[in-house]
């Protein structure tokens, strides 16, 4: 009888391919040192003997050793344990940016917060997890990322940044009264009372179908609304002029406008004292507007009404003139830059219900039944919309016949050689006809084509330099 000894091979150094994956299709292998002897795998978790490795990635995270055995059937010491980790579908990471409304020119931080192992992937094609981005042009720009793994695994794609380059930074202010009590000068004494987006887009990204939207429900945004406007002219500088032109068509009520003249950085809407330390509300009756209400006060002190808005900004290569009101200082020059912005009060249930529906309180009369006149450069009065009757609206403007069918007749008095402004707009507000013209005599008629409109009850706004009518139109079939 013969014995032969063999030698006990020495432990096996082992190796996974791949060690991550989360492609369930993807193969997988495993090599070791055992050279011309066999690989015998175990389970690490379990010490049971597999018959093989699998040949595609495993369904879980599972660990592994192997031994190398003779051809007698010896067994060496365990090799050292190897992991391969199945990466399942890795959560998106968040992207911040260190501010998302910015004048031109100013550098924004971009991040995500991929974890450690992994590489960043911007939709610029950037690959460092932060970066810093400037424009010097009026533009939006939109960031996400993405990270990747070894093996070719990526997370979802992250949330999508939206960065606003713009002329003007603008912020609305709840002052709360015509004159606010006095704070430091410094924006940021202000920041509780910003008046902040509930929902619809950014002010930047507003339209006359998307406005921002303003709740009345929420703070700073409770009738009465006290409120007025910062805008930074950015690259501009300050040896210009800023014009803020605001129509507001309200739930009830004519539509009006709110336009002013600022002539000196900050550049506050209703004008204000040292910067930051006083500022100025619409129903300022020297910074702001007035209108007697038929009881000896301001028809403004109502507040502003629940309604659409489009906030028209410009700034002037020039400073204002004629004046020392921001209510009537006109413009001159040339117009360096526009933009406009279009927001909504309303309840948070809706528009025209919720929270205490608001009427307009002034009128278009004064104490002595008079007109109350006002330029372009002061508010309009309001009356309510229920007040308005369909042909007798005042010896200046009248439609006859009402309701009307194919075409709108239009009769102008006292008017002749004036450029006259319409607007048609429908019950939402919503302006869906527009002319201008000017009267040929003191009782012309203008014809208007409304055979595409729907039949329904539409507000005609009617304009010259002197006076200001909304007439109830009826259009039947």
């Amino acid at each position: 009888m013969r014995l032969k000894l063999v030698p006990i091979p020495a432990a096996p150094q082992v190796s996974l391919f791949p060690e991550t994956s989360c492609n369930p299709t993807a193969s997988f292998s495993g090599q070791s040192s055992c050279s011309s002897l066999k690989t015998v795998w175990y389970n690490a978790t379990t010490n049971v003997v597999l018959p093989n490795l699998p040949s595609t990635i495993p369904t879980e995270t599972t660990s592994y050793y192997a031994r190398c055995q003779t051809e007698t059937g010896c067994l060496s010491e365990k090799s050292q344990v190897v992991t391969f980790t199945l990466q399942t579908t890795v959560q998106a990471p968040v992207v911040t940016v260190s501010q998302e409304i910015v004048c031109t020119g100013t550098t924004v931080v971009v991040a995500a917060n991929c974890p450690a192992g992994s590489r960043t992937y911007w939709n610029t094609g950037i690959t460092a997890t932060s970066f810093e981005v400037a424009f010097s042009n009026v533009t939006k720009q939109t960031y996400w990322a993405k990270c990747l793994f070894d093996g070719g695994c990526q997370s979802q794609e992250s949330n999508r940044k939206e960065v606003y380059w713009n002329a003007f930074v603008v912020t609305l202010i709840n002052i709360g009264e015509s004159r606010s009590s006095v704070k430091t000068n410094d924006r940021a004494a202000w920041s509780s009372q910003f008046i902040t987006r509930d929902g619809g887009p950014t002010l930047e990204q507003s339209t006359q179908q998307n406005p921002t939207l303003f709740f009345v429900e929420n703070p700073n945004k409770i009738a009465p609304r006290f409120w007025t406007i910062n805008a930074d002219a950015c690259a501009l500088g300050t040896s210009g002029s800023l014009t803020f032109d605001m129509l507001a068509t309200p739930e009830m009520g004519v539509v009006r406008s709110f336009n002013t003249h600022e002539n000196n950085a900050p550049y506050f809407m209703y004008a204000n004292r040292e910067g930051w330390t006083e500022l100025y509300a619409q129903n300022h009756p020297a910074y702001g507007f007035y209108a007697d209400n038929g009881a000896g006060g301001n028809a403004y002190d109502s507040g502003l009404p629940k309604g659409l808005y489009k906030l028209s900004i410009r700034y002037w290569d020039q400073k204002g003139w004629g004046s020392i009101y921001p209510s009537t200082r006109q413009a001159q020059g040339n117009v360096l830059a526009y933009q406009e912005y279009w927001f909504r009060i309303q309840s948070r249930d809706g528009v025209g219900v919720g929270a205490a529906r608001e009427e307009a309180k002034g009128s278009g009369q004064g104490a002595n039944g008079k007109e109350q006149g006002s330029d372009r450069r002061t508010a309009t009065n309001l009356s309510p919309w229920k007040g308005l009757k369909s042909t007798d609206n005042g010896s200046f403007a009248t439609v006859l016949p009402n309701p009307v069918t194919n075409i709108l007749r239009l009769k102008v008095q006292g008017s002749k050689g004036q450029v006259v402004q319409t607007s048609l707009m429908d019950a939402s507000g919503r302006q869906v006809l527009s002319r201008a013209f000017t009267a040929d005599t003191d009782a012309h008629t203008e014809e208007i084509s409304v055979d595409k409109l729907a039949p329904g009850v539409y507000f005609l706004s009617v304009n010259t330099a002197q006076l200001v009518r909304t007439l109830k139109v009826l259009k039947i079939e």
